[in-house]
């Protein structure tokens, strides 16, 4: 008699459905319309070998922005860490990426893909944000220091620019450090000699 014997070999595993989600720092877009922290779905395994169309088990599994908890019947929910400090320092409109495998019963791999979108952040602004000038004393300038704290990558500056006033002009440097030039002195003189000031407003990055 002649005798065949067929050895099967393993058929990589393939998902479908739900593989994509999307999240949103702080749980805003940024609009401010809606948006939320968490993303759910459910996958399916593909897999033509006999009984193997299935996940290898439950799981939660940490990604770089997040959490992936999957059921066995491949139902899933994706929760953003949202106090992480990366995540806090996506601008309005900037993204990244967090993907998160886990195993099939044949051991394949498949992954799930999560976008977590940026929102803005609040600039704090402090630091030295006036001045007096004295013509008495022929002193004509006035100086100091603006300090901008923002989370979002980048944002931590202030636009600099030359700014017009009534009295005098205003120069803004990309460090923070500005000078104010008083030019109106047909203002200033006369037998009764004035106090007067103006307000400058800047913008963050």
């Amino acid at each position: 008699p002649i005798t065949i014997t067929v050895v099967g070999a393993n058929d990589l595993a393939s998902l479908g459905g739900d593989t994509f989600g999307s999240v949103n720092e702080d749980g805003s877009t940024p609009d401010n319309e809606g948006g939320n922290l968490t993303t759910s779905g459910t996958i399916v395994v593909y897999d033509e070998d006999a009984g193997e169309a299935a996940l290898a088990g439950a799981a939660s599994v940490s990604g770089l922005y997040g959490t992936l908890d999957i059921a066995l019947d491949g139902s899933w929910t994706y929760t953003l860490n949202n106090e992480l400090a990366e995540v806090q320092a996506l601008r309005a409109g900037e993204t990244v990426i967090d993907v998160l495998g886990f195993p099939t019963i044949d051991g394949t791999n498949v992954f799930i893909s999560v976008e977590v979108q940026g929102t803005n952040d609040s600039a704090d602004i402090s630091g030295s944000m006036s001045d007096v000038i004295y013509l008495a004393d022929d002193d004509t300038t006035a100086n100091g220091l603006v300090v901008v704290n923002d989370v979002d990558n980048g944002e931590a500056g202030v636009t600099a620019g030359l700014f017009s006033g009534t009295y005098g002009d205003l120069t803004l440097n990309e460090d923070g450090t500005w000078s104010y030039q008083f030019t109106a002195f047909d203002q200033a003189g006369g037998e009764n000699p004035q106090s007067f000031g103006e307000n400058f407003e800047l913008q963050s990055i």
